[in-house]
């Protein structure tokens, strides 16, 4: 983790309130304290937090408009082969309409503009990131790429945009690995991340903040050290993480990574919407294929939509710990939620 990467964390923080909850949060996220999370005593106590923490803010702290689900890689860890929903662009006027109608929330925090798909192949997406940007500069504004589209002019007009956060998923640190995990060219992707990250430093510009993150899948468990040194000291932040089973979707001869499984917990995402391209909304970006459907944003208000019964009535039920639907075999309500409510809000 760099210095940049330390300070970017540290000044998001701080924008919060900095309450008790983080330092549990940061306790319980290290090794020597994982064994806290399975005592009885702490299960109480974060139970009753995140009771406290919901009734508190009711209202999403995230939103993911999905810019597109159409993609051009083709990873081995996702699940978009077994889409059977429809693969479009959202339409610009939806897309301002969902906007304008986020406004209203004031506990919004984070808006990200990716989903199960490609969002350089949205050409509007810069004049997307923009009216988010003009409508509320305080939200950050997030989207994930693989970079194969990233020319120079569209570059240009990314940093033109007000972006706040880049994310290029580089799955692998060598050649080899890379293109039999993504399906895509290697060195072309490389060569882009690298041209956008000297047009932004030319200009002067401390945002988007670089990100470039790559999950391990059992063929690049070796490529992590390759992976660090490829982007060491040259983007604000390197990240690794584990792959998703995505409900079950993704077998363990794809992910076969041993992962540290606790008791099911409420999970946090219930507060992060998934808007799909088409304007459902869905629980959560885990929501790949529109298991859930809580209203449609073409017909209803945002608000109309996160006020309704069915949808309070199925956030109610995760807070209690009545998991359903996907969250019942979903993996990270075992996984991850056992410490994510301790985060600042």
């Amino acid at each position: 983790m760099t210095f940049k990467s330390v300070f970017y964390r540290i000044k998001s923080i701080s924008k919060k309130d900095f309450k008790f909850g983080i330092l549990l949060y940061v306790l319980v996220s290290h090794k020597p304290f994982d064994k806290v999370i399975h005592k009885k005593f702490y299960r109480k106590l974060y139970l009753n937090h995140i009771m406290k923490v919901y009734q508190k803010i009711q209202t999403p702290t995230r939103v993911d408009i999905e810019a597109t689900n159409i993609c051009n890689a083709d990873c081995v860890f996702c699940p978009r082969h077994s889409h059977t929903r429809k693969q479009r662009i959202m339409d610009i006027e939806l897309f301002k309409k969902i906007v304008d109608d986020l406004l209203d929330i004031k506990t919004l925090r984070d808006v990200c503009l990716s989903g199960f798909g490609e969002p350089l192949l949205d050409k509007n997406l810069p004049e997307k990131i923009k009216y988010c940007k003009d409508k509320n500069h305080n939200w950050k504004t997030i989207i994930f790429t693989n970079g194969a589209y990233l020319n120079e002019e569209i570059s240009n007009k990314i940093l033109d945009s007000g972006l706040d956060v880049i994310n290029f998923s580089f799955n692998g640190g060598t050649k080899d690995v890379y293109e039999k995990i993504m399906k895509i060219d290697f060195d072309n992707v490389k060569s882009n991340i690298e041209r956008f990250i000297k047009l932004r430093n030319e200009r002067g510009q401390k945002n988007p903040f670089v990100v470039v993150s790559c999950v391990l899948t059992k063929e690049s468990l070796n490529d992590e050290v390759p992976f660090r040194n490829l982007w060491n000291n040259r983007v604000d932040q390197i990240v690794v993480v584990k792959p998703h089973d995505w409900v079950g979707n993704i077998g363990s001869d794809v992910i076969n990574i041993g992962q540290t499984r606790y008791s099911a917990f409420p999970c946090r995402l219930i507060l992060h919407p998934f808007i799909n391209w088409d304007g459902i909304i869905s629980l959560c970006c885990h929501d790949y294929n529109e298991f859930t459907n809580f209203g449609d944003l073409n017909k209803q208000s945002f608000m109309d939509i996160w006020n309704s019964e069915k949808y309070k009535n199925f956030r109610q039920r995760n807070v209690d710990g009545n998991l359903d639907s996907i969250c019942a075999t979903c993996e990270v309500p075992i996984t991850q939620s056992s410490k994510h409510w301790w985060e600042p809000v």
